[in-house]
């Protein structure tokens, strides 16, 4: 990747996760060391996770796909809904539900990856997928960890 300025950018970890905003631990991890939108990742992480009640997504995640997904499997979405998106059978049974205000406890995860990289630091000294998927999670079982104590 290139910056405006001409120098180039160090490669970065992309980490896709499913937090429990209740317990505050992460559930399911999912990393990348190249560039990728967060729904390709969202299968992975589902099919990793057995009791889950509501997934909670920014407008990225407002995929016909992933509403009829969570239905079949019984899980509420609250997906801020793309602007000018009405049509969709599951879409629009998931919008039923859809609330605001529960909406707005995603803020409960940004909190939580933010609490993640100010514990154990946003950078990875890895250089290959092989050494920065072992570090990003055990950073994330160490954050798992703390919060027994």
């Amino acid at each position: 990747m290139k910056r405006i300025d001409g120098k180039k950018v160090k490669r970065y970890a992309k980490l896709s996760a499913l937090f429990d905003i209740e317990s505050k631990k992460f559930c399911a991890l999912r990393i990348r060391t190249k560039p990728r939108h967060d729904i390709k990742d969202v299968k992975y992480l589902l099919k990793r996770v057995n009791v889950l009640s509501t997934l909670l997504g920014d407008t990225a995640y407002d995929a016909e796909w992933l509403h009829e997904l969570c239905f079949e499997k019984g899980v509420q979405t609250q997906i801020k809904p793309r602007k000018n998106v009405k049509r969709g059978f599951y879409r629009k049974k998931q919008m039923k539900n859809y609330s605001d205000e529960k909406y707005h406890q995603r803020s409960l995860i940004e909190s939580g990856f933010d609490s993640l990289k100010r514990k154990y630091g946003g950078s990875v000294s890895g250089k290959s997928i092989f050494s920065v998927r072992p570090e990003i999670y055990c950073k994330a079982i160490a954050h798992n960890l703390g919060l027994l104590e």
